[in-house]
């Protein structure tokens, strides 16, 4: 058996087989029997996004709350192509917010991106306001690509960090002039 690789680990309650992932979980004698009772029943034997009879079925999950001691109606069949065009817009989901994320990294906190005016303004916000005038001005920054308000959170968070770092210094070194 492979070694538990994060947080993610099922206990399969018919089987008491043990995995620690989708992909070994979908091998398991667990999900074949779920796979098989399903068959038998009276469920729907239809594509639940096309509503056609075509075979082989894939199986999808509804829910992933049980998994492990899933029930029936957890599971649902899936044609292929479904299946594919599901997979295909996961994908293209997945790449597009990569992308964002990626161009979004332009916008963020880097000292380097700073001219020397950018750098005196930003030390001469009152720090009462800082929050709301970082916000402001990194949402106005990359507005264009939408960003998050977890992301503008972020930046806000490393700039002030550095304020209170370059803030300290200037302290300690007024003291050591004296």
């Amino acid at each position: 058996m492979a070694q538990a690789s994060g947080r993610f680990k099922i206990l399969c309650v018919d089987t008491k087989e043990l995995v620690f992932s989708l992909s070994q979980y979908f091998e398991t004698k667990h999900w074949r029997l779920l796979i098989q009772l399903y068959i038998n029943s009276d469920l729907p034997k239809k594509c639940y996004v096309c509503k056609t009879n075509i075979s082989p079925y894939y199986f999808h999950y509804k829910t992933k709350i049980r998994l492990g001691k899933e029930r029936l109606t957890d599971i649902m069949p899936i044609c292929l192509s479904c299946y594919e065009s599901c997979r295909e817009d996961k994908a293209r989901r997945n790449g597009k917010k990569k992308f964002e994320r990626f161009l979004l990294h332009d916008f963020g906190f880097n000292l380097n991106n700073f001219t020397m005016d950018e750098k005196n303004w930003l030390l001469s916000i009152h720090p009462h306001k800082r929050s709301h005038i970082l916000s402001t001005f990194y949402n106005k920054r990359a507005g264009q690509y939408k960003p998050s308000s977890n992301w503008i959170n972020q930046q806000v968070k490393y700039t002030c960090k550095w304020i209170h770092k370059i803030e300290k210094e200037l302290r300690i070194s007024l003291f050591q002039d004296v």
